[in-house]
């Protein structure tokens, strides 16, 4: 197969709707042009405002990352660890990949770490009866995320989403019909309450997983292959699959699915009233940041475990937890051979 700009042997392809198959030079140039036309599409960010780039270690949010950077724009990194398999290493390789980027950037990183601020690991969450502990990481990384940025003084904040997570994630919430999340799931989300919820935005909502991560292993990203061990029996994962069957049988789904959401999510816009109401926040009493009630989820999470803790409790479940040491084990295995940046 051909280039179809330079007419080399073609290394890398787009998705189907796209109609590209690249050499290795041509699809290093085309990827941050296609990011960049996203930025400015969705009027992300202007050239001169501060970004703050959520890294995990993963293949999107390095990518992202650096080809902002490439761009030209002002963008630190952060990097949330929350202790994920720490026996075995899994968070740890996570920074390290972080530090590896951010030292080739020459690029500042900062890292939260859950354990150093509140004694803690997500692993301590693991068995909670009435939440998965999924939810628990995500309400940790959206508090820290937007914490530092208001800390920094970031414009904006920066995901690495790809097309794949915002579908599945669209797929949940509509079988779920939860109208809420229905109504944030927008590329861009305006700062709210005088800049204490800062910007956030998406730049690979229209980029596959499999066009990041040819893109990450021509570039040489290190990041870490392995999924995170507590992801196991996820939805979104489930919900990924059941797409990846439809867009095999119909090329294209993914993107009509989630730019037809796109073109309609005004229907799931809550009235002017509910609005101003969700504008007027509380600040939480235990950080100060926009919470809807007296105390934010992540502080009452914090809060919860703590006492438990002081109390000597545990919260049971003995069988999960050695299923998810065991999943554990064998990601830090999977990712102790990732020596190689972005070896395949």
């Amino acid at each position: 197969m051909k280039c179809k700009i330079c007419g080399g042997k073609a290394v890398a392809e787009a998705s189907p709707e796209k109609c590209l198959a690249l050499c290795a030079p041509c699809y290093v140039d085309w990827f941050p042009r296609f990011i960049a036309e996203t930025i400015r599409k969705f009027r992300m960010f202007a050239a001169q405002d501060r970004l703050l780039v959520a890294v995990s270690g993963g293949k999107d949010s390095l990518a992202v990352w650096e080809v902002l950077c490439r761009l030209g724009y002002a963008a630190e990194g952060l990097h949330v660890n929350l202790s994920i398999g720490a026996e075995h290493g899994y968070s740890s390789a996570s920074q390290r990949h972080c530090e590896e980027l951010a030292a080739r950037l020459g690029k500042a990183l900062h890292v939260v770490d859950l354990k150093q601020r509140h004694q803690l690991e997500i692993g301590d969450f693991l068995d909670m009866k009435d939440r998965p502990v999924c939810s628990c990481c995500g309400t940790f990384k959206r508090h820290f995320m937007n914490a530092v940025a208001v800390e920094r003084g970031a414009d904006v904040l920066v995901t690495g989403h790809n097309m794949d997570d915002e579908c599945a994630t669209l797929l949940g919430n509509v079988l779920r019909w939860d109208l809420h999340y229905l109504s944030r799931q927008a590329p861009v989300l305006p700062a709210r309450t005088a800049g204490q919820l800062v910007r956030k935005v998406k730049p690979l909502c229209h980029l596959t997983e499999r066009e990041t991560t040819q893109y990450a292993i021509l570039r040489g990203i290190p990041y870490v292959r392995a999924e995170c061990p507590f992801s196991t029996g996820a939805t979104t994962i489930s919900g990924k699959h059941a797409l990846d069957l439809l867009e095999n049988r119909s090329p294209g789904t993914k993107r009509r699915f989630y730019d037809g959401y796109l073109k309609n999510s005004a229907v799931f816009r809550p009235p002017e009233a509910e609005l101003e109401q969700a504008a007027a926040e509380l600040s939480c009493v235990d950080c100060g940041m926009p919470s809807a009630h007296e105390v934010c989820g992540s502080c009452r999470l914090v809060r919860f475990m703590t006492e438990r803790k002081a109390q000597g409790q545990t919260t049971g479940g003995r069988r999960r937890r050695r299923r998810a040491a065991a999943a554990v084990a064998a990601a830090a295995m999977q990712a102790a051979l990732d020596t190689g940046p972005g070896a395949p």
